[in-house]
């Protein structure tokens, strides 16, 4: 009797996009610990709610009082004016980020049927549905790591915009700054 030669058992296709999955799913971890490792509202809230509450506690400031002419007026003025550009720059990065998100899902349909075309057996078929749905999981992995830079983003101009109003007020004597 002779021996049967055979193939190997796995297409190489196969097995070449298993080994990218196992790849990805190590590194994707590591990554996603770390993008939600810069992300931190939480810390940046309450930094601003204790410089409120800080600001607050110790200002002698007379809202009523203060003539129109009072250059704490006019600061306020500009500040909620930058805050509104602000507001409407987060608007505008939002919908973006979201029109992302929306064509990578549109996407996904096409990209699938475009890679598994030309699969000659279900393994090949297998390796191209696994490879394609790795690069649709990497593309919503950068539209999300977009999000979270925005947000980032985001905070630090809030933050920046509370203290440069806070140090304004402090200048134009609305508020006593606080020594400790």
């Amino acid at each position: 009797m002779d021996a049967i030669t055979m193939g190997p058992m796995i297409d190489p296709a196969l097995s070449e996009a298993i080994k990218h999955w196992n790849d990805y799913a190590s590194e994707s971890a590591q990554n996603m610990h770390a993008l939600l490792a810069t992300l931190d509202p939480l810390q940046g809230a309450l930094q601003i709610g204790q410089s409120v509450a800080e600001a607050v506690r110790f200002a002698h400031w007379t809202p009523a009082g203060m003539s129109l002419a009072n250059p704490a007026i006019f600061s306020l003025s500009l500040a909620f004016k930058e805050l509104s550009n602000i507001q409407l720059a987060a608007l505008n990065r939002g919908y973006e980020a979201y029109t992302q998100i929306l064509k990578t899902t549109l996407g996904i349909g096409q990209q699938l049927a475009e890679t598994m075309q030309g699969a000659a057996n279900p393994q090949q078929l297998l390796a191209a549905y696994l490879e394609a749905s790795l690069n649709i999981a990497k593309q919503y992995e950068a539209d999300i790591s977009n999000q979270v830079s925005n947000l980032n983003d985001l905070q630090a101009a809030y933050n920046i915009w509370f203290q440069r109003t806070l140090d304004s007020l402090i200048e134009k004597g609305a508020l006593e700054p606080v020594f400790s």
